[in-house]
């Protein structure tokens, strides 16, 4: 059985490259996003990838502050996370491989 919604949404965990010392060290977090279509977008000419992903991502867990304390999803979070280079290119590249996967198999 095939399920139509009209904004299907999905969470993967994001695997992000932190830059730390002479290397990286890697960190995840998991993020809900709402499926594009492709009427809208095209995945390949996103021009503002933090406008993009404000509108696609729906939900944030497993972030937490320098206390170790979870922070609730909000507006502002995204925000700032989207704010920075390798939070926002992992959002996005999680985002594509999920959504050409879907792709693939339609």
């Amino acid at each position: 059985m095939f399920n139509v919604t009209a904004r299907p949404t999905f969470t993967r965990t994001v695997t992000i490259q932190t830059p730390e010392g002479d290397g990286f060290r890697e960190d995840s977090l998991k993020a809900t996003f709402r499926v594009t279509p492709s009427s809208e977008f095209n995945l390949h000419r996103v021009v503002d990838q933090k406008a993009f992903l404000a509108e696609a991502v729906t939900g944030l867990d497993e972030v937490v502050g320098e206390d170790d304390a979870p922070i609730p999803f909000s507006a502002e979070l995204l925000d700032q996370l989207l704010g920075l280079d390798n939070v926002r290119l992992a959002m996005m590249s999680t985002y594509s491989s999920a959504v050409s996967k879907f792709k693939l198999g339609n």
